[in-house]
C-alpha cells in the first residue's frame, strides 16, 4: 500500500514549482536590497534587521510559507499567497502615500505586476486539483452536455458533460479520492491526457485536465464542438490526434 500511494501521489505543476522556488529565494533578494538601501554590509544581519520596521521583517520572511505551500501543492499555500500579496501591496502603497519613500512607486508597480503574472499563470491550478479554493472548480468553464465514451485509467466510462478544462463522468470512482491523478483518453488510439479528480458525488466524478499543451486544448475544443453539433465522436483530424498520443 505504501508503494501504491507513492505511485499515485500528485505531480505538482511546473508553474507552481517555479513560483515556489521564486518565493523561496525572494527573502534573500529582499535582504540584499535592504542591505543596499540601509548601507549595511550583508554579513551584519542583526544590524540590518534592527534597522528595519517590524512589518518589513515580517514581510521579509512571510514569503517562505507561501513557497512551502506552492511547492507542496497545498490549498493553504494559495491563501498564504493572496494574504502575502495583499499585505505587500498595502505596505508599498502606504510607503508611497504617507512616507513618500523614494522608489516606492517602482516597488509598488513591480509587486502588482508580479502578482498579476502569478495569478494569470496559476489560474488553471486553482481548482484542479491543487488549490481547490471554490467547490465548482473547473465548472466555471463553459460546459457542453456531451454523452460519449472515454477511457479513464483504461476503463471505458460515459461522460455527462465536457469543457476544455475537464469532464464529468457518470460513475462515482469509489476507489479514488479528490486530488488523485488519472489518465483520460477520449477516443480509441487518441491522445492520453493527464487529469486529476476534483470531486466525487453520488451522480459521478468530476475530472480536471492537467498540463494540456495548446494543440491538445485546440483538439479537445474542436472535438467537443463536433460531438455536440453532429453527435459524431470520431475525430475529423485523426492524424492530429495520433500525433498527440
Amino acid at each position: 500500500m505504501f508503494f501504491l500511494d507513492r505511485r499515485r501521489r500528485k505531480k505538482i505543476p511546473v508553474s507552481l514549482l517555479v513560483f515556489g522556488w521564486l518565493f523561496l529565494l525572494l527573502p534573500v533578494y529582499n535582504y540584499f536590497g535592504a542591505s543596499q538601501r540601509l548601507h549595511v554590509p550583508m554579513n551584519y544581519p542583526e544590524a540590518i534587521l534592527l534597522r528595519m520596521s517590524v512589518i518589513e521583517v515580517i514581510l521579509l520572511f512571510a514569503a517562505w510559507p507561501v513557497a512551502c505551500g506552492f511547492l507542496l501543492g497545498k490549498k493553504w499555500g494559495w491563501w498564504s499567497f493572496l494574504t502575502y500579496g495583499a499585505a505587500l501591496i498595502a505596505h508599498n502603497l502606504t510607503a508611497v502615500l504617507y512616507w513618500r519613500a523614494i522608489g516606492g512607486v517602482s516597488a509598488l508597480v513591480q509587486t502588482m505586476v508580479l502578482i498579476a503574472i502569478i495569478l494569470y499563470v496559476t489560474r488553471p491550478d486553482i481548482s484542479a486539483p491543487f488549490f481547490r479554493t471554490y467547490p465548482r472548480g473547473w465548472r466555471l468553464q463553459k460546459r457542453r452536455p456531451v454523452k460519449t465514451s472515454v477511457l479513464v485509467e483504461g476503463k471505458e466510462l460515459q461522460t455527462r458533460d465536457i469543457s476544455p478544462r475537464g469532464i464529468y463522468i457518470t460513475e462515482a470512482l469509489a476507489n479514488q479520492s479528490p486530488g488523485a491523478p488519472v489518465n483520460v483518453q477520449f477516443v480509441v488510439h487518441g491522445p492520453v491526457v493527464n487529469g486529476a479528480i476534483v470531486r466525487i458525488d453520488d451522480a459521478g466524478t468530476g475530472i480536471a485536465f492537467r498540463g494540456l499543451n495548446s494543440s491538445q486544448k485546440k483538439l479537445i475544443s474542436e472535438w467537443v464542438k463536433q460531438v455536440t453539433e453532429q453527435g459524431d465522436a470520431s475525430p475529423r483530424n485523426q492524424a492530429a490526434w495520433n500525433s498527440e498520443s
